[in-house]
């Protein structure tokens, strides 16, 4: 009896193991049912220049703003280490994800709307008098999703995009469907969701390393935002089969998965099986600020539940280690 126990303990702990490395955590959310700090112009009379306001849309409150209403800002903050630059706090964020539904309605400009993030480094470190900037708009007039990358030197529309992807619903003006519109920053790559998929990611070494604050950019449309999220790299994971866009390819390295698992042999003996395949994954950016580590930790995990079983199970446990083919 004590050995089912034990057993059950075990397994228990496995798969505890297995969901902690696939957490998620929201680090911010505005349901835009009142003003916040997070964004620019609060407590301020006149919003300093900003024309959105809170407002209600079929019944709920959202953020709306009309073309003159250009830009709604995160707020920003000064990097007290570096001494420029921005905070990495909930209005600017290093590596992380950030999403917001948008409904946009033509106003005769034929313009776009959406999010816009800024990658600070070489401003930062290098004093350039320029940095790239990530944009991912909605355009209803065309119902197409542009993901942009406008960099110092580019001068035409067709230099600056990554990716255009078509909506296969054809929401055009979609006052009534929104869209979801989301991007992903991690160490040496961004990329862009829409509606939860991931449409391309754009590959840069020195991505992830400086805070930015996130917008919400109105290029000229009549605009309607309303849940933003910003949470960390979990929360809108890679599906491993968009296109990737880099100035060079993409460096690769040798990665060890390991799996743990409770069997039993032939003998009746409660065996823990330690499956390892070796893989090829996107290389590290050795440069960039940690994003958690969780791969690091894995080895330290296995070591500690394989121990726990070892204490829980005595001599009736054998530690195997198979490699996968």
């Amino acid at each position: 009896m004590k050995k089912i126990i034990a057993v059950l303990i075990v397994t228990a702990m496995l798969a505890v193991a297995a969901c902690a490395t696939v957490s998620a955590e929201i680090r911010f959310y505005d349901p835009f049912d009142t003003w916040t700090s997070y964004w620019f112009g609060y407590d301020s009379d006149d919003r300093a220049g900003d024309l959105n306001v809170i407002t209600t849309f079929n019944g709920d409150n959202v953020l709306e703003g009309w073309e003159e209403a250009r830009v709604h800002q995160g707020l920003y903050a000064d990097n007290e280490v570096l001494g420029k630059g921005y905070a990495n706090s909930g209005s600017a964020l290093i590596t992380g994800t950030f999403w917001v539904e948008l409904r946009a309605e033509d106003t005769g400009n034929e313009c776009g709307a959406g999010l816009w993030w800024k990658n600070t480094y070489h401003e930062t470190h290098e004093d350039a008098e320029g940095s790239d900037t990530y944009l991912l708009f909605y355009y209803p007039v065309t119902s197409t999703v542009k993901f942009m990358r406008d960099f110092p030197g580019a001068t035409t529309d067709e230099e600056k995009l990554v990716k255009e992807w078509s909506d296969p619903k054809a929401r055009g003006n979609n006052l009534n469907d929104p869209i979801t519109l989301g991007m992903r920053v991690e160490a040496g790559k961004i990329s862009a969701f829409v509606d939860g998929q991931c449409i391309a990611s754009f590959e840069d070494a020195s991505l992830g390393n400086d805070p930015c604050p996130i917008l919400l950019w109105n290029d000229g449309l009549h605009a309607i935002w309303d849940n933003f999220y910003v949470g960390d790299l979990a929360e809108l994971p890679l599906d491993d089969t968009a296109p990737a866009a880099s100035d060079a390819p993409a460096a690769t390295e040798k990665v060890v998965e390991t799996e743990t698992r409770l069997v039993t042999d032939t003998d009746g003996n409660t065996v823990v099986e330690v499956v390892t395949n070796e893989v090829a994954r996107p290389a590290a950016n050795t440069g960039a600020a940690p994003s958690g580590g969780t791969a690091a930790r894995t080895g330290d995990m296995l070591v500690v539940v394989v121990a726990v079983m070892i204490a829980a199970l005595g001599s009736a446990i054998i530690v195997k280690k198979v490699t996968a083919k």
